[in-house]
């Protein structure tokens, strides 16, 4: 932010936006999974 801001001035802007999903490895799901049972 303080790189976009020095570029521009303080005028500038940025957009964010969502981009896609993506499939969580098995590995990682299983520690979410588990995570989310314990509590």
């Amino acid at each position: 932010a303080n790189e976009l801001t020095s570029m521009t001035g303080g005028l500038g802007s940025f957009t964010l936006g969502f981009s896609h999903y993506e499939e969580v490895p098995g590995q990682i799901s299983e520690k979410i999974v588990s995570a989310r049972n314990a509590e």
